[in-house]
């Protein structure tokens, strides 16, 4: 970043820190339909004591590991049902969560207003210099 800075290029870094997992972030992250994980809250109750049972997660609700990397799966299934949930990497809305929680997913709406203002400023300054250009 500071690279692109001594450029001249307009540059942040915006670090994404892990955060806990709860029975909430796994019935629920968000409004909206694309907001549902498990389709209940006592699924998604079970499926969070299944990680802690497991030792996947601490007392705090962190991942004690990179969820790409271990076995969570076989701990999840029992309370899971395939049809539910297919518990495939890169496709399942609960592997997804512990990859968000874990913070080594490939997109976040971490710092999703902040870089919307940035564009936003952008489109804006833009604007005007293209305006002022044709007056």
């Amino acid at each position: 970043v500071s690279v692109l800075k001594e450029r001249g290029v307009d540059a942040a870094e915006l670090i994404v820190e892990p955060e806990p997992l709860s029975p909430e972030a796994l019935y629920r992250r968000g409004a909206g339909p694309g907001g549902a994980v498990l389709p209940s809250r006592e699924m998604a109750e079970k499926a969070f004591q299944a990680l802690r049972d497991g030792g996947f997660v601490d007392a705090r609700g962190m991942l004690l590991d990179d969820p790409r990397r271990t076995n969570w799966r076989d701990a999840v299934r029992p309370v899971v049902p395939e049809a539910v949930d297919s518990l495939v990497a890169d496709a399942s809305p609960v592997s997804e969560i512990l990859n968000v929680a874990w913070a080594r997913h490939e997109f976040t709406d971490a710092h999703l207003d902040a870089s919307l203002d940035w564009l936003g400023a952008k489109a804006d300054s833009s604007s005007a210099a293209s305006r002022s250009e044709l007056a």
